[in-house]
């Protein structure tokens, strides 16, 4: 699977959004978001201007990039966020507020949480 840069920002954005929705940043959930994104070959310098241009995109930017994804690549994203959301081994009910606002103005598939850890788990 593959993303452009604009998706990879827009996937970003809604990461950080996840990290933040219970009121704190963890280190668990910032190395997790970063980790995935080397996964997909994206360089140091590269993550870091991600990262940067998270902060000029507006959430709303943000979740129509992600609408406008292919039904494999919003799969990702589902199990993505849920991925950060459990990677501090909490998972806040304002985290899974935020996990079911994203997935539905993004219009994500439907799962729940055990689904979406049980496949990043195994892939």
């Amino acid at each position: 699977m593959t993303f452009n840069e604009l998706q990879m920002i827009a996937i970003a954005k809604l990461a950080k959004a996840m990290i933040a929705a219970d009121g704190k940043v963890e280190k668990a959930e910032l190395a997790a978001m970063a980790l995935e994104f080397t996964r997909f070959g994206v360089s140091p310098d590269a993550l870091d201007r991600i990262l940067s241009n998270t902060d000029s995109m507006e959430s709303g930017t943000a979740i129509s990039i992600v609408s406008l994804m292919n039904e494999a690549q919003k799969k990702y994203v589902t199990d993505y966020l849920a991925f950060i959301m459990a990677a501090d081994g909490e998972i806040a009910d304002f985290e899974v507020a935020m996990w079911s606002l994203i997935s539905t103005l993004a219009t994500l598939p439907t799962m729940t949480i055990g689904h979406a850890l049980a496949f990043w788990k195994n892939n």
